[in-house]
């Protein structure tokens, strides 16, 4: 290989003076730029906006801020306003030092801040700015955020034993809540009700509101000046019948002594949840007797049970009534005996003045029939006896109403929307005329025995009107299910349809002689039709089951 010397020399001049060339064109340029100075906008000379400013776990009284630390600055000021990103009031300003700050969980680099005491339901709008105290550099121009915080609900759920038919007590958790009054609204006509809160009621966190309307609808709106804190619905319970005297018990009362000393038209009105049981000592057996007679003097009675998650309960082997009472009523009361085997309800066997007898809302049991006229001298005439929304169960041997005696007579039964089981003898047993014998919206279980009726007019007579609609009867009272027992729909024998929109179930069996005329069978058992009939749990698991939304007790579909 042969090198040139002469080329390789000439070369290394060459880089030598390249630099020195270099360092002349850069003298040159500074040189010329402080000759000429060219202008420079200072007002673009500032701290950066945070790159991250956001809103997270937003509830009803707090937020979650999150911003982005920026090089240089030392302080950060975020302004609030409630005016949707104008900012023509602010209504809240923090002002925080970035040595005091907690970083978001896993950075160096985005910080957390907590907001609390807020208003529920109310758009904010936040902005943020970064500031250095050294003010070497001026602050960053704001950065913009908006959200929205939850409904607040400080109001605590109403209690039943805490309303009436013309009250309610309102209770709120309280920590942290200032309030200032309390708007009610009858959601039916939309009247509206305030109640300013005392320095009493804020520190009980409770207010009693009174004067409002029995059986009605309202919303109560909990507020701390303009800002509502608390929404709660609630009905209250139904009017309490105000004619006559209307008796506030309080569960303690000996109804026996109070009965016997009453006179004229008289409410009792038994705390839910209450127990009253009849006892008094009968000087002419020198025995204890659990029976509850009725002066001579009270002409209608009412024994009304305040609504609540226990009813009121009455418990005596039977009431007795007096000469002069017409009208006995139960609402919203259990009333049970001690055996079914012996037990009554009501069990006359002289000629008394009743004409209306009701049950509502009740809970009825262990007796052995419910209103029984007994002993052929008794010439009583009940114009009406009304069972609506009731449950009755474990009833002996006569049945829901006996009339049979060769004078009585019931002109009027109507019974709709209950459930009845365990019961062997008829809804009805009347041995006169009568008027009126509808049964509508009823679930039967384990009802009817063997050779029992449904209905018994003693093959006498037929109602004036007879209906049956809307029901379903599920397994009879029977001891075995091969159709070798069999229950009777009605005595005498129907054969034009009588049953509406009716069905019974396969283990539900009606001896041919005595047909249930008119009546839809199910093609499955009561097992297949309810959801747990053994535990008293009627209601409808078929979604296939033609009366599915028509037939059977309401509370069950």
């Amino acid at each position: 290989m042969v090198i040139n010397f002469k080329n390789e020399l000439n070369m290394m001049k060459r880089v030598k003076i390249l630099p020195a060339l270099l360092m002349v064109i850069a003298l040159s340029i500074f040189s010329s730029c402080e000759e000429f100075g060219f202008p420079v906008d200072e007002s673009y000379k500032r701290l950066f906006s945070p790159v991250t400013f956001a809103s997270e776990n937003i509830t009803a009284t707090s937020a979650d801020l999150t911003l982005s630390k920026v090089p240089g600055a030392d302080t950060y000021v975020i302004e609030f306003s409630e005016d949707s990103l104008q900012y023509s009031t602010i209504v809240r300003t923090l002002t925080l030092k970035a040595d005091t700050l907690s970083y978001v969980s896993g950075s160096t680099s985005v910080y957390l801040v907590r907001v609390g005491e807020l208003k529920g339901a109310t758009r904010y709008s936040a902005r943020l700015k970064a500031i250095s105290s050294t003010n070497e550099t001026p602050e960053s121009k704001w950065d913009l955020l908006t959200f929205v915080t939850r409904s607040e609900q400080i109001f605590k759920n109403v209690l039943s034993s805490e309303k009436t038919d013309y009250s309610v007590v309102l209770r709120w958790d309280a920590a942290g809540a200032g309030v200032t009054h309390i708007v009610v609204t009858n959601t039916i006509d939309n009247t509206t009700k305030r109640e300013d809160l005392t320095a009493a009621d804020k520190a009980a966190s409770m207010k009693l509101v009174e004067g409002l309307t029995g059986a009605t609808t309202y919303t109560a709106e909990i507020y701390n000046n303009d800002n509502k804190r608390g929404t709660i619905t609630f009905r209250t319970n139904e009017s309490v019948p105000s004619e006559g005297k209307v008796i506030r018990l309080t569960g303690t009362e000996n109804l026996n002594e109070l009965l016997a000393a009453e006179s004229g038209d008289i409410t009792l009105v038994m705390p839910a949840g209450s127990l009253f049981e009849a006892s008094w000592l009968d000087p002419s057996s020198g025995n204890t007797s659990n029976t509850l007679p009725l002066s001579d003097n009270i002409t209608k009675l009412t024994f009304w049970g305040v609504e609540g998650d226990v009813k009121a309960k009455l418990h005596a082997t039977s009431i007795k009534l007096g000469a002069g009472i017409t009208e006995l009523r139960f609402k919203n009361i259990e009333y049970y005996g001690k055996a079914s085997t012996a037990d009554y309800v009501l069990n006359e066997n002289t000629t008394r003045a009743i004409t209306h007898i009701s049950f509502e809302d009740c809970e009825v049991h262990t007796v052995r029939g419910v209103v029984r006229m007994q002993n052929d001298a008794n010439m009583t005439t009940l114009e009406k006896v009304l069972i609506k929304n009731t449950i009755i169960h474990d009833i002996g041997n006569y049945g829901i109403t006996h009339t049979g005696a060769a004078n009585t007579k019931l002109m009027d039964l109507e019974i709709s929307e209950s459930t009845f089981y365990n019961i062997t003898d008829p809804m009805c047993n009347m041995k006169n005329i009568a008027a009126s014998v509808v049964i509508d919206q009823c679930t039967f279980y384990n009802a009817f025995g063997n050779g029992r009726y449904f209905l018994q007019f003693n093959a006498s007579f037929l109602p004036e009107k007879l209906q049956v609609s809307n029901c379903i009867f599920g397994q009879m009272n029977a001891t075995v299910f091969d159709g070798t027992q069999t229950m009777r729909a009605s005595n005498p024998k129907i054969t034009t349809a009588f049953v509406e929109n009716s069905y019974q179930t396969t283990d539900f069996f009606v001896h041919t002689g005595y047909p249930m005329t008119g009546i839809i069978e199910y093609a499955g058992t009561a097992a297949d039709l309810f959801v747990d009939p053994a535990s008293r749990n009627f209601r409808i698991k078929d979604p296939n089951f033609g009366g599915l939304t028509t037939a059977g007790d309401p509370r069950w579909r």
